[in-house]
């Protein structure tokens, strides 16, 4: 749907405006955000508090992905589809590391590369609460994020920091922790 009449917008946010993805980046901001007032992590940093937020994130999106998951296996294996994905990706499908790898990070599941990235980035937000309960101030975890996402372009995992790579949104998701 394009608007009309266009819609005026100061020059500043042209790259926002015409370029697509930044809403991408706000919802990781949001997401974020969401995540560390449901959490509730700054009373009690246990194992248990942890394992339940594990256990909340993980029902939360991971059973409706895996039926989709069997959905798309039985799907090719039936219409014995030519690139169909071979155990070790499957592997990765199953347990949500899929993001880890460069040719599987878009995932077979339509617009599961999101689930990829999120998986990833619910697995490493204990580790930023404890860090910054250890004293790391979390704008400091910020400008790691994005250091390590652009430096880590110019090495072999590259793939990491690409457009679908969980480096990619790390920085997105730290900023809202902030």
């Amino acid at each position: 749907y394009i608007p009309k009449p266009v819609l005026k917008y100061p020059p500043l946010l042209d790259i926002f405006v015409t370029h697509g993805g930044s809403e991408v980046i706000l919802f990781f901001i949001i997401s974020a955000i969401s995540t560390c007032i449901n959490t509730n992590f700054s009373s009690d940093f246990s194992f248990i508090k942890i394992r339940s937020f594990a256990l909340q994130r993980f029902f939360r999106i991971y059973p409706l992905y895996i039926v989709w998951l069997v959905i798309y296996v039985l799907a090719f294996s039936f219409l014995r589809v030519k690139h169909f994905p071979n155990n070790s990706d499957l592997f990765l499908f199953a347990f949500g590391l899929f993001n880890l790898k460069a040719a599987t990070q878009p995932g077979i599941v339509w617009a599961s590369w999101y689930i990829g990235v999120q998986i990833i980035l619910y697995s490493l937000f204990p580790l930023i609460i404890f860090a910054n309960k250890a004293g790391v101030n979390t704008k400091l975890i910020f400008f790691i994020s994005v250091l390590t996402a652009i430096l880590i372009r110019f090495t072999d995992y590259g793939h990491l920091a690409g457009p679908l790579g969980f480096l990619t949104f790390l920085p997105a998701y730290s900023l809202g922790i902030i």
